[in-house]
């Protein structure tokens, strides 16, 4: 013989306290006195308030470290521009003075006074 009891199901409750009131009548229609629960259904771990303080400390973290890749990045690349351009500059200067001492070997045109 299966015994059926009465039940509820409480599924879903957003998180807070809660009162149930139970009571019971008897065969003979004769109410039982009243009892009070109290139930209290906390938060879920991944809603409470240091859960939040670690994901906050983890997008701070992450900003962090993509401000420090990018600004890296930018400061090779500022270092870049200034290699090529002393590589410009030497360039320049190895032209300058190649073009100085072929003229010092070569004899200078010669000018003519009338």
């Amino acid at each position: 013989m299966e015994t059926s009891f009465p039940s509820a199901g409480f599924a879903k409750l957003a998180p807070g306290k809660y009162e149930l009131t139970v009571y019971a009548i008897t065969g003979n229609n004769v109410a039982s006195p009243q009892k009070k629960l109290l139930i209290i259904v906390q938060a879920p771990w991944w809603l409470t308030w240091w859960a939040y303080c670690i994901y906050i400390l983890a997008a701070i973290t992450a900003f962090y470290i993509i401000y420090r890749i990018a600004k890296r990045e930018n400061k090779l690349k500022r270092d870049l521009a200034i290699a090529e351009k002393e590589k410009e500059l030497n360039q320049r200067k190895l032209e300058f003075f190649t073009n100085i001492s072929h003229e010092l070997r070569t004899p200078m045109t010669q000018y003519t006074v009338h």
